[in-house]
């Protein structure tokens, strides 16, 4: 009887452990929480909508390699919305790689508004403010259009993300979106790199405000 007691204990605490790794993570009254990997709650303002989660698996091509790489990433999805269009977004997404991340998050990106780093819940994030074109490439395009919203065809959006684990292989991305007023306009005439008139200024330096109450970071942990 001893014998055998040894091992089924080993199993239960083995077991136990593997339980433990596994990260719960869920939206309770427009706040994320996230159990480990990291740990970290995120609550976004009330006047958001939750939409849901959406789960994403891919390969892409490792930087300056040609070695394809997995990635494992959930985006939780906010909307405030007049009908079925959407004025404005927040979206959180965490993401797990093979590897690790780079240390310039934003490399990628050719121009911005701004670009430089900040504290969030006691962590420094980068940031990064631009304007996109949303796509259908995109999961989370993908997703609010099946939920019946329709998105503009430019956006002006602002990225908080950071890194997170021992290896540096889990990203956090908390993104800001807003619709500028492009009535008058064309999507080209916000570009970065493009001669911006003063009321095209001031309304991107309201929306960065925006950015910054559009969420708060309550606890984040590795």
């Amino acid at each position: 009887m001893k014998r055998l007691l040894l091992p089924c204990l080993l199993i239960f605490v083995l077991l136990s452990g593997c339980a433990s790794l596994q990260a719960k993570r869920e939206v309770i009254d427009n706040t994320l929480y996230s159990s480990s990997n990291p740990k970290i709650q995120v609550k976004v303002s009330p006047e958001f909508k939750y939409l849901g989660e959406i789960k994403d698996t891919g390969d892409r091509q490792a930087d300056s390699s040609t070695r394809m790489l997995t990635h494992r990433a959930k985006w939780y999805v906010f909307v405030v919305s007049d009908a079925s269009k959407v004025n404005r977004a927040v979206s959180i997404r965490i993401e797990r790689t093979e590897t690790y991340y780079v240390s310039d998050l934003f490399s990628y990106v050719k121009s911005s508004y701004e670009r430089g780093t900040c504290e969030l819940g006691g962590r420094n994030f980068q940031y990064c403010s631009r304007l996109i074109y949303p796509g259908m490439n995109s999961p989370v395009t993908r997703f609010v259009s099946d939920q019946g919203y329709v998105l503009p065809r430019s956006v002006l959006s602002k990225s908080y993300k950071k890194v997170y684990g021992a290896k540096g292989n889990i990203l956090v991305d908390i993104t800001y979106l807003e619709v500028p007023p492009i009535s008058g306009y064309v999507c080209n005439s916000w570009a970065p790199n493009s001669t911006l008139t003063h009321s095209q200024r001031e309304y991107i330096e309201q929306f960065k405000r925006n950015s910054e109450t559009s969420f708060k970071i309550l606890k984040s942990s590795y």
